[in-house]
């Protein structure tokens, strides 16, 4: 059996002791609770009523206005990564529906911390641990004070949600199958939430990592970095998108490309993050404000070519007045053949070149920038 390797990011946050003590003026640090929490909803268990009130969204939702709700943020490493383009994508079925394709549910977490004080050969010290990111509970499994994801069950008698993701120590996981309740299919949206993936909170026990770093005996943080190391792959070969063998390399819908050569059977996704600075002595969490730019476009592409050129220092009083207008030409696509600049009556220069998105005249072939009046 051969397998794909799908590279992924992997991003990491550090939480040290003066953020969470709340030492600086900001007070303790804290972040954006879950978008939804299915464990304030009505249930009946064994004759006890639990949560009552009314069985409505309003307070499912209730944290899902920005910055509603907050909780503290814990001291140590979280960890967060992206699941594959080709994965996050849905595409409408026949029925009309979004298909959203599965995921892995299966995530092997290596940490490697390096200490360069010993002269010689430096030690290295490494821990790994097992996520099942479908893996349901009825209690929550995650560290004290980290709020878990928790996602809905159908309503019938009894609790009817479930706390999402389980972590074990690799030396102690082992395969539990269908033993044990699990979120199916386990995509990109989880329960349905277009952001669920890509939102820390609500997927911190999915794909997501929150490392205390409690048991490093001895750490010396002034020579010593931490790296991750995060691969993902199916428990099962049925939900892989490669493992029934007929998807074949540059035409397929996750835009996967390989040697034709090889016939890969497996998905796993990988990815680093590497030379992590860690001591918990350290406020990572800066309160003061930071200047902000912003940048506001008809299209994203204009808007980063805006922001782009006024980073370059281009304006429409400087020498640089095309910066920005090369910047979109070279993200349409448009500077597959050299542009031809010619005066123009109702603009300072017009550009010739192959139509872009946004011509006002598509069949022209030109575009132009309105004149800019003071």
């Amino acid at each position: 059996m051969s397998s794909l390797i799908v590279p992924i990011d992997v991003a990491a946050l550090c939480v040290g002791s003066p953020d969470v003590s709340g030492a600086d003026p900001g007070g303790p640090a804290r972040a954006v609770a879950p978008r939804a929490d299915f464990s304030v909803l009505p249930y009946l268990a064994g004759g006890t009523p639990h949560n009552r009130g009314p069985y409505i969204s309003a307070n499912v939702l209730a944290n899902s206005a920005a910055f509603a709700a907050e909780v503290p943020l814990l001291q140590g490493i979280h960890l967060h990564w992206a699941l594959p383009t080709g994965l996050s994508h849905g595409i409408q079925g026949d029925d009309g529906r979004q298909d959203f394709p599965a995921v892995p549910d299966r995530w092997l977490v290596t940490r490697v911390v390096v200490d360069t004080s010993t002269e010689g050969h430096a030690p290295v010290l490494t821990r790994s641990w097992v996520i099942e990111s479908d893996r349901l509970s009825a209690t929550p499994t995650a560290p004290p004070g980290l709020q878990q994801p928790t996602v809905p069950m159908a309503p019938t008698p009894g609790q009817n949600f479930r706390y999402l993701g389980v972590s074990f120590d690799l030396p102690a996981w082992h395969e539990a199958g269908r033993t044990v309740e699990r979120l199916k299919p386990l995509t990109a949206v989880g329960y349905g939430e277009p952001a669920f993936a890509g939102f820390y909170p609500s997927s911190a026990t999915s794909f997501g990592f929150y490392d205390e770093l409690a048991d490093l005996a001895g750490y010396q943080p002034a020579s010593s970095t931490v790296s991750y190391h995060v691969a993902g792959w199916y428990a099962s070969a049925a939900a892989d998108p490669l493992g029934r063998g007929n998807v074949s390399t540059g035409d397929n819908r996750y835009g996967w490309t390989w040697d034709s050569k090889l016939s890969p059977t497996a998905t796993i996704c990988s990815g680093v993050v590497a030379g992590i600075t860690w001591n918990p002595a350290t406020a990572y969490l800066a309160d003061k404000a930071q200047p902000l730019t912003l940048a506001v476009a008809d299209t994203g592409p204009e808007a980063l070519s805006t922001l782009m050129a006024s980073m370059l220092g281009g304006s429409q009083t400087s020498g640089n007045q095309d910066t920005e207008r090369l910047l979109n030409a070279l993200q349409f696509g448009l500077l597959s053949k050299p542009p031809r600049w010619t005066p123009s009556r109702r603009s300072r220069r017009r550009c010739t070149t192959p139509a872009s998105p946004r011509s006002p005249e598509p069949r022209s072939g030109a575009w132009s920038r309105p004149p800019i009046r003071p």
